[in-house]
């Protein structure tokens, strides 16, 4: 009812606009906050592999539809670029869209963001400007507003981002989460070309590896050919072995290896027993026992990517525990150590002695049938049988690289 002649009710009335507008904006917080967690969950579990779909993720929720990251080398030739077109993520195939560009204007560009941070970027065509016009046009991006940001994966001014979201800019809040994406993704990319630097270095590593052991087995050779032939004979069906019993390449090059010096310690043994034209008293037979563990103090002041000291160190050993000089049994002799084992009574059986004549291929591998299980490891056995029998022929070959 009225109150007075000018007064007609009370009403009471609160700007709940501002209040909305902390509600949306807590929302979105909470949601950059996902896609962040989202992000570096993706990018933990698949590394580098995981930057195109956390690129194209990131972008879904900011709305942006044009874009690239591109990394380069220190040259500045591009290495690689994820490529943003309407919404869809693709990752460069060769060639590669940002090669044909000049590298100055890679350079150019590239370091104007790590000198100044994100920054907006136009392409007007001025001429101080056209390393950026260049950029721009090789991934479709016209007008204003394009999101240039910094991406760290190991030297400054390698990679960078680019953004655009349609015509407008990107907010404050949205350069935040772009900021934590190029941190996250740079750490990644770094982290994959640092496990690439270190696969690089294992395999000069592995080569140089390669060239000490075969220099010692030639040295070995220069005193006694008839162990050096010996030890290339054993390498070989050792690794044919290996090959057969479906065994990855690092067992097989263990063995491999290990069968070209397996004997090595014999170059300290005197020539005249390791030449003796009859049969060993028991005095020089306990000399040419102590050449494996003499190989293996050889071979343990070498730092060598393969167990190779230990393996020649029991390769003579047997199963039940009559071998030598550990007296070791069963398990306890490595795997490597009980191929080698096998390959080298065979070889050792079919070679000829000054001595005695070498035994045929049928008679060794009788022998070694007889101690299957008992001195000789039986997948060893097997193994060795089925190579032989599918055509392996032994030889006495020049040293020749690992495969």
């Amino acid at each position: 009812p009225a109150l007075d002649d000018h007064v007609l009710g009370v009403a009471i009335y609160r700007d709940a606009s501002r209040k909305k507008e902390e509600e949306t904006e807590l929302i979105m917080s909470l949601e950059r906050e996902g896609i962040i967690s989202s992000i570096s969950a993706r990018l933990l579990e698949k590394g580098a592999r995981g930057v195109p779909g956390a690129m194209g993720e990131m972008a879904a929720f900011l709305g942006v539809n044009r874009g690239a990251l591109v990394e380069m080398d220190c040259d500045d030739v591009p290495t690689g670029e994820i490529i943003l077109t309407d919404g869809e993520i693709s990752e460069g195939t060769s060639p590669l869209e940002f090669a044909s560009l000049p590298a100055s204007a890679l350079c150019g560009f590239a370091g104007r963001p790590w000198e100044k941070g994100p920054v907006e970027i136009g392409s007007s065509g001025r001429p101080e400007e056209r390393h950026e016009a260049l950029i721009l046009e090789a991934v479709g991006l016209q007008g204003d507003h394009v999101h240039a940001q910094p991406v760290y994966s190991g030297t400054e001014g390698n990679a960078f981002l680019l953004l655009q979201k349609g015509r407008e800019p990107i907010s404050y809040a949205d350069s935040a989460l772009i900021t934590k994406f190029c941190a996250l993704s740079g750490s990644v990319l770094l982290r994959d070309i640092r496990m690439q630097m270190i696969k690089e270095t294992n395999r000069l590593l592995e080569g140089a590896s390669r060239d000490i052991v075969e220099i010692l087995a030639r040295a070995l050779s220069m005193k006694d050919p008839f162990t050096a032939g010996h030890q290339i004979n054993v390498a070989n069906l050792a690794k044919a072995m290996a090959e057969k019993g479906g065994y990855d390449e690092s067992f097989t090059e263990r063995v491999y290896y290990s069968g070209l010096v397996h004997d090595l310690g014999k170059i300290a043994i005197p020539s005249s027993i390791l030449s003796k034209p009859g049969r060993l008293t028991e005095v020089e037979f306990e000399i040419i026992k102590g050449h494996v563990r003499l190989g293996w103090e050889i071979l343990s002041s070498v730092e060598l990517p393969w167990p190779l000291a230990e393996i020649i160190l029991q390769h003579h050993e047997r199963l039940d525990g009559s071998g030598y000089p550990g007296l070791l049994e069963g398990s306890s002799i490595i795997k490597e150590a009980r191929f080698l084992a096998v390959a080298d009574v065979v070889e050792a059986m079919i070679s000829h002695r000054p001595y005695r004549a070498g035994l045929s291929i049928k008679e060794a591998l009788s022998e070694i049938k007889r101690f299957r299980g008992i001195r000789f490891d039986p997948e060893a056995v097997d193994l060795c049988i089925a190579v032989i029998e599918e055509g392996f022929v032994m030889s006495d070959p020049s040293y020749l690289p690992y495969p």
